[in-house]
């Protein structure tokens, strides 16, 4: 199991019964790609404040799930896409959370 993926179902496994965990963790791995998707076409689109909404849901779901770390990373975008002029740092940090995306993606 990947590391990420597992830390998810040890953060859930510590507030509801194994079974509910590893549910959610298969849903986070429907949800999150497509939320993340949603996100990327607003921001090839320009949409900036579409982005800011998508990126702030999938803030949501993975705070749910325990990814505090990620979530960190996304606190970060969103800053970012409030001033609403994409730096390199920018392109940094969603190039980490489109490597979170992945591992929900494929596991």
């Amino acid at each position: 199991m990947n590391p990420l993926i597992k830390k998810a179902v040890v953060y859930l496994t510590d507030q509801i019964d194994e079974e509910t965990a590893y549910m959610l963790v298969e849903e986070a791995k429907t949800t999150f790609p497509k939320i993340y998707d949603k996100y990327n076409t607003s921001l090839t689109e320009g949409d900036l404040k579409q982005a800011k909404e998508d990126i702030h849901a999938l803030k949501g779901v993975m705070g749910a799930i325990g990814l505090m770390e990620e979530v960190e990373i996304i606190i970060a975008i969103e800053k970012i896409l409030l001033t609403k002029k994409l730096t390199d740092d920018f392109g940094s940090l969603d190039n980490q959370l489109n490597k979170v995306i992945e591992v929900f993606r494929t596991n």
